[in-house]
């Protein structure tokens, strides 16, 4: 995908595009002349680790991947008094603007300037907002999840759209996507201090750090640099750091039924209010091992949610199971209840034991049994959703000396979510796990060139399931469907005429993918130009699994007997389907992508934001080449394996197998060049005015590549339509064999 984006905008917000912040300047006397030579420090506070720079010719410094805080800036110069200015705040993704103004005096007299109001950023181009630590802590959050805080920054809203809902309906979990300046809600990136977090399955965030361990996060929503892609959206969060300083916080939310009210559905069925148990807490701790050198924070957060709802459905009764359907109506002339086999009338309406399928009988142990009769319901139950959320990190930073320092961090999010149906084992399981992981390395060569190097690893492991069982029940009642374990669970039934008879659901699809990235950019301040050269290098393995009906789906109307019950209890359903073999990919892609950048100071007032980006993915590949495609001029599906590795080892009309398939079969895209194009410029010390241009490509879908693996030989669908009139399948028989 490929979007352009051109804007001019007056802006008085903070906008800003580089994860490890700036801050840059110039220096001057009271008449404006600049000053060369200069000493200019920035210290941040809470660390008390200082970097040092020298004013250049034309009295510029800078001070590059500064980590987000609030810094002192202090600059001397022989015949000048000492210049220091406080309580500037640096955000993520910021370049911060602060200037110099020396006066004539001794080094030993000191002017202090207190840092007070937002600053307008105005040297770069990017648009986005920051949300601060201050607003991520406070603000209150149902659930603690960072991503509700996103829809805060202008231009972004939730993802709740028909594609985007999709994220919600898998997962199970709402505020895992928004809408950033209208994308769609997939094409995001997530990054934490730097590191790619998405799930390939749907591109959502793998990790949900708690609130207490991000420092800030920034929404960048259009024009940003280009030091990134990989999204048309970028959301990007620092995790927290320790101090000189030792901080902690121990915490618990609750929420209670004790504490709401009823709802309408409980007081329509004469129900007790549904209980309602949710505790979220947890703990955080940070400070020094060694003041000015050595830091370390870690933070832990622990969910238990338990949601009870009512739900209800209409059930056939005892006797009616039982053959007994004497009280139901028939749709057949005379409401006679119909035999199918030579159309004569069932006496009374009753079918004979004999007559009753023997799957039926061993399904209807998973029927829900009458307890209630209000509203056309005979059947009420209170059913528990549970979520258990576990989550635990830590970061450590070093300052090896003034010239190198290195930091690392470590998340693990683990999500259970459980959501039951009416009956037994016909509800849905939403795992949801994340480890991120960094190591990131800085080196200052000199104060005009810095180097930082990063490695990061991502695992995700997201699924929607039905309740697996630890056999095969479509078995166990007589069905005879192959099934590998990973298939196991209650076969899905339908009953026209809105009866319930239980019945599992039929989707079994996720995957765990596991990313390793390597990235390396280079620093380089000259004049008025500060020069970026970077690569970034991401090998993803993500094994997809996709299920669907695997163990059958029946449904039963009327058309036989006259009533979908009856249908039920012969067995002869009207209609059936289900996908035979587990599709399963084994994907790999390997993605490229360098950059170079300049950020030109034309004028004291004019910035140029000017770069170029190369991306490259490669086409995701099986490593068994068990994928395929239609090809259309052949009419035929290809599959890149051969008969002999093929689960069904014979020809198949309308398959051709070839070994020697395109591995990833689509062709490699290799021009994708991002140029990036864009000014700030300063009107004033409260309003500046920015443009660009830039393109932009976003990943693809790991949820499309499912379309390469469910065909046969690899998965068959199969489908059963039973005839009009007399019945020629049952699903005693006539399953899947």
């Amino acid at each position: 995908m490929r979007t352009l984006a051109l804007f001019a905008i007056l802006a008085a917000s903070a906008s800003a595009q580089i994860i490890s912040s700036s801050i840059v300047g110039a220096v001057s006397d009271a008449s404006g002349a600049v000053i060369a030579g200069a000493t200019v420090t920035a210290t941040n506070q809470s660390t008390g680790v200082a970097r040092t720079a020298a004013s250049d010719a034309s009295g510029a410094f800078a001070f590059l991947q500064l980590q987000p805080g609030t810094y002192n800036v202090a600059a001397t110069a022989p015949g000048f008094k000492k210049f220091e200015a406080t309580g500037l705040v640096l955000p993520v993704n910021q370049t911060l603007r602060a200037d110099v103004q020396l006066t004539v005096g001794e080094v030993t007299e000191q002017v202090r300037v207190e840092a007070s109001g937002l600053r307008v950023e105005s040297e770069t181009s990017s648009l986005g907002q920051v949300i601060e630590q201050k607003n991520i802590v406070e603000l209150p959050l149902n659930g603690r999840n960072f991503m509700q805080l996103a829809n805060l920054s202008a231009g972004v809203v939730p993802a709740y759209n028909a594609r985007s809902a999709t994220i919600t309906n898998q997962t199970g979990r709402g505020d895992m996507a928004v809408h950033i300046s209208g994308g769609r809600g997939d094409t995001n990136s997530y990054l934490v201090d730097g590191v790619e977090t998405r799930s390939s399955w749907f591109n959502s965030p793998s990790v949900l750090l708690s609130v207490d361990a991000i420092q800030e996060f920034k929404i960048d929503r259009n024009l940003f640099t280009a030091d990134y892609g990989q999204g048309s959206g970028i959301v990007s969060l620092v995790s927290r750091s320790g101090g000189n300083q030792f901080h902690g916080s121990l915490y618990e939310f609750l929420r209670n039924d004790k504490l709401d009210a009823a709802n309408f559905f409980d007081n329509y069925f004469g129900a007790r209010k549904a209980p309602f148990r949710q505790n979220n807490f947890g703990f955080s701790a940070g400070g020094p091992a060694i003041r000015n050198k050595l830091f370390f924070f870690g933070s832990g957060e622990w969910l238990r949610s338990r949601r009870s709802a009512t739900l209800s459905a209409l059930v056939p009764t005892p006797d009616q199971l039982a053959g007994d359907l004497s009280t139901l109506r028939s749709s057949k002339p005379g409401g006679a209840l119909l035999d199918p086999i030579g159309g004569a009338p069932f006496p009374g309406n009753r079918i004979p034991t004999s007559r009753i399928s023997s799957v039926t009988r061993n399904f209807i142990k998973y029927t829900p049994q009458p307890n209630a009769n209000i509203g056309g319901r005979n059947h009420v139950v209170t059913r528990n959703t549970s979520r258990d959320d576990d989550q635990y990190g830590v970061r450590v930073d070093y300052q090896i000396s003034s010239s190198d320092s290195i930091f690392g961090r470590y998340t693990n999010y683990d999500s259970s979510l459980i959501r039951p149906g009416i009956g037994p084992l016909s509800g849905n399981v939403f795992p949801y796990e994340g480890r991120n992981a960094v190591v990131q390395h800085t080196h200052i060569f000199n104060p005009q060139v810095l180097n930082v190097f990063k490695f990061g690893f991502n695992r995700a492991v997201v699924f929607n399931s039905w309740e697996i069982t630890p056999t095969s029940i479509a078995n166990e009642i007589g069905l005879k469907i192959p099934q590998i374990p990973d298939e196991y669970g209650l076969p899905g039934v339908g009953v026209a005429g809105g009866f319930y008879v239980g019945g599992g659901t039929g989707i079994n699809q996720g995957g765990v993918d596991n990313l390793f990235q390597f990235s390396d950019t280079l620093s380089w301040v000259r004049g008025k130009h500060t020069w970026k050269f970077g690569t970034d290098i991401r090998y993803i393995r993500f094994d997809q699994r996709l299920g669907l009906s695997n163990n059958g789906s029946f449904n039963f109307d009327d058309r036989y007997t006259g009533n979908s019950v009856g249908d039920f209890l012969l067995g002869s359903f009207n209609a059936a389907s289900a996908q035979i073999g587990l599709g399963q990919g084994l994907w790999r892609s390997t993605s490229l992508n360098f950059f170079v950048a300049d950020d030109w100071k034309v004028t004291s007032k004019l910035t140029l934001n000017l770069g170029v980006r190369y991306e490259y993915d490669s086409p995701f590949a099986d490593t068994r080449g068990r994928e395929g495609y239609v090809d259309t001029s052949l009419q035929k599906f290809v599959v890149g394996i051969s008969q002999a590795d093929s689960p069904i080892k014979r020809e198949i009309p309308g398959l051709e197998y070839r070994p020697n398939l395109q591995k990833g079969i689509w062709f490699p895209d290799r021009n994708n060049f991002a140029p990036r194009i864009g000014l700030a410029y300063r009107l004033s010390d409260n309003m500046a005015l920015r443009a660009g241009y830039g393109w932009f490509y976003a990943k693809t879908q790991g949820n499309e590549l499912q379309f390469k693996i469910n065909a046969p030989p690899l998965v068959f669908s199969a489908a059963l339509n039973n005839t009009v009139g007399t019945p020629t399948l049952n699903w005693d028989r006539d399953a899947f064999p």
